[in-house]
């Protein structure tokens, strides 16, 4: 009977090599099977429930190793004592009699071994890779982490009590020859498993996104070798000098004043740059205006403020290999320092220190209104020498006025010694019985002005209007000997007034006229802390010689917040500059630098240069502690094949050591300076990177933390590895 054409070997079928008949009847071993097979794909569907139970199973199995193993460890640890009132009461909790018999460890090794037996028979295929338990380990594991350090040490340091305490709970096998060298074992590898998975997982994520960019960079770079041009539609191949030479005159810097090396170096990275799809970047030109400004040389980080490249520079520099920068950082510390020295000695202040320079300004000040008090002086001494001080004043303008007075505010709000006065010129039904001329009116004046207790009140409101009518009847006089006394007596009181008012909203001047407090506190107290009118009021009342005084004061208290140390230990902060700055403020800082706008476009420029070099940008990734440094040095030494037997110094003498070499050539390339071009958008970010490497960094010590346990079991219970 000849074969079904139709039909053919089911799936999975298996010739059979013993005797009998090894294929089924009805079938052919000559006919291929069909694309698709409906019988087969409704059986897998009708599986699906039993695959999510056995995965749920597994999963479930594999959190449950850490509280077995956790049993475990107590059932072999824990005093006898201690342990067998507990298993006793457990026993009698679950209905049993609690009088546990035997060894405990070992009773409870067998109920591991049975429990492991069940979960095997259980599996519809103990054979295959048995991912759901080792899925529920590492998840169990995660658990144990907690927390996301921030920097990479910490993340090791995460990893590896992550690995430790997943070492301490994961269950040992009960047939190992000694549980404590197996646990100890498993511990101590868990743990450093844990503590080297995240920086090996990282360093391998980041090299691939850096291999993914430089494809990328490589590929824009062929483009614009075949094009001609860059991708800055403002620049091309060609004119990169032109270019820069005008960018950088926007700056107020003279492209041509720069060293020709200097330039045709900065020029050849530009165009590497412009090749690879950059443009030229205003902000980077600008920051090596600023260098440039201050004769510092930067370094590559510094100038393109690239997160990777910043936080590289700082950590080689604490390197053996990267000494060069550790020293070109330490001529900027340096170079900053002097930049501020040399600032405060232009500004052309001759005091050396606070305490002479407030004697120096309080000296000015005094000088200043002791000229203002002379010229008031000699005001009213020519006035009260003029013919008409006996001219009679008209007595009608002020008698007007007083009954107004009166009338509108009460007599009560007349002094007494004033309405005496008034009553002795025949005012308010007195007797005259003095003459009312320029010089009794001053007295009048003087004597009104002397009872004047505060503006505002209706006293000070009545005895005003009254004053002003004695000005009235004298400018009455004209053109008179009289008048013109009168108008000298004006005018010597406006000099009068003009300096009490000055003295009067001028707080520093009133001080300083007093002698009142310390003069190494004077400058600080009135012009870096007082408000910005007090200050402009205090810089109008002193000699301009005063004012130079002033900046080199502003100067020192600037220097005492962004230097601290001295000599070869001093150290240049640009957050202690940059924040005393901004105490003082911008528009204060206009004030008192208005006659030397160039002192304080230097110090902002050493302000901006100094967050430059030292504020890292955001996700640089520095390692301040120097933890990671010590961690690359280690690393860096193990890879020293000179410590090979034998053939290690020959070796060593051709090929030398490939991370120093790596690391001399990275640091070689950062002293170099960097073109003032905005690289071209990676397809992979930075923080796109960092990002990834991070998590999967974390996740990568419980991995390893479950595989060491995984690998040390028997055979029967390592799936996953077959």
């Amino acid at each position: 009977m000849a074969a079904d054409p139709l039909k053919t070997l089911p799936p999975g079928f298996v010739l059979d090599s013993g005797a009998g008949p090894s294929v089924p009847s009805g079938y052919s071993l000559d006919q291929a099977a069909p694309a698709f097979n409906p019988g087969a794909a409704l059986d897998t569907i009708k599986d699906l429930p039993r695959y999510y139970a056995d995965a749920y199973r597994s999963g479930a199995m594999g959190l449950g190793d850490l509280a077995v193993g956790s049993g475990q460890l107590m059932a072999h640890v824990t005093p006898d004592v201690i342990l067998r009132p507990l298993s006793n009461a457990a026993d009698v909790v679950m209905g049993g009699p609690g009088n546990i018999q035997g060894n405990l460890a070992d009773r409870y090794s067998g109920a591991m071994r049975n429990l492991e037996a069940g979960y095997q028979a259980g599996r519809a295929n103990p054979n295959a890779p048995d991912v759901g338990r080792f899925t529920g380990n590492v998840i169990g594991g995660m658990a144990m982490g907690g927390g996301n350090a921030a920097t990479l040490p910490g993340r090791m340091l995460q990893g590896a009590k992550l690995g430790t305490t997943y070492g301490l709970a994961y269950p040992v096998n009960p047939d190992a020859e000694s549980f404590a060298t197996t646990k100890a074992i498993q511990t101590g590898a868990s743990g450093l498993l844990g503590a080297i998975a995240p920086p090996i997982t990282e360093g391998i994520v980041k090299v691939v996104g850096s291999t993914v960019n430089a494809f990328q960079r490589g590929a824009r770079g062929l483009l614009a070798n075949f094009a001609g041009h860059s991708h800055d539609g403002g620049a091309t191949i060609g004119n990169v000098g032109d270019r820069l030479e005008q960018e950088f005159a926007k700056q107020g810097i003279d492209w041509n004043d720069w060293p020709a090396q200097v330039k045709a170096q900065i020029v050849l990275e530009t165009q590497r740059a412009l090749k690879q799809g950059g443009t030229i970047d205003q902000e980077a030109i600008a920051r090596l205006a600023d260098f440039n400004k201050l004769e510092i040389k930067p370094t590559a980080g510094q100038i393109m403020r690239d997160p990777l490249q910043f936080a590289r520079e700082q950590n080689y520099a604490k390197t053996e290999v990267g000494a060069p920068l550790a020293s070109r950082f330490g001529e900027q510390n340096t170079q900053l320092i002097g930049a501020l020295n040399k600032t405060r000695a232009n500004v052309g202040a001759t005091s050396p220190d606070q305490y002479a320079a407030g004697q120096n300004v309080i000296a000015g000040m005094q000088a200043q209104d002791a000229a203002r008090k002379a010229a008031v002086s000699e005001a009213y001494t020519a006035a009260r020498s003029t013919a008409g001080m006996e001219a009679d004043v008209p007595l009608q303008p002020v008698a007007d006025r007083l009954g107004k007075v009166v009338e509108d505010f009460g007599e009560d709000r007349i002094p007494g010694a004033v309405m005496g006065r008034l009553k002795q010129f025949g005012l308010m039904d007195g007797t005259q019985t003095r003459v009312f001329n320029i010089r009794e009116a001053e007295k009048l004046k003087t004597l009104i002005g002397n009872n004047i207790d505060a503006s505002g009140t209706p006293t000070a409101k009545a005895l005003t209007l009254l004053r002003n009518s004695i000005d009235d009847a004298v400018n009455s006089l004209g053109e008179t000997a009289g008048g013109e006394t009168g108008a000298a007596f004006r005018a010597a009181r406006g000099l009068a007034s003009q300096r009490f008012q000055s003295i009067e909203r001028t707080p520093a001047l009133q001080d300083a006229i007093a002698n009142a407090g310390s003069p190494e506190q004077f400058v600080q107290q009135h012009f870096i802390r007082g408000s910005i009118q007090d200050t402009a009021n205090a810089l109008r009342n002193m000699p301009v010689e005063a004012r130079a005084e002033v900046r080199g004061a502003v100067i020192d208290w600037l220097q005492g917040k962004g230097v601290s140390g001295a000599e070869d230990t001093a150290k240049f902060s640009q957050a202690g500059l940059n924040k005393a700055l901004d105490a003082i403020g911008p528009r204060k800082l206009e004030l008192i630098f208005a006659g030397d706008r160039a002192a304080l476009d230097q110090l902002r420029t050493i302000a901006r240069v100094g967050r430059y070099v030292q504020v890292p940008p955001v996700a640089s990734g520095v390692n301040y502690s120097s933890s990671g440094t010590t961690l690359l040095d280690a690393l860096t030494g193990l890879q020293n094949v000179n410590r090979i037997p034998g053939i290690g110094p020959a070796l060593s003498f051709v090929a030398g050591r490939p991370a120093d070499m790596a690391m001399a050539y990275q640091t070689a390339r950062a002293l170099g300076g960097a073109p003032p071009v905005q690289p071209a958008a990676r397809f992979l970010s930075p923080a796109v990177i960092e990002q990834a490497a991070r998590p999967l960094g974390l996740l990568s010590s419980p991995v390893a933390a479950a595989a060491v346990p995984l690998v040390m079991q028997r055979p029967e219970r390592r799936g996953l590895l077959r």
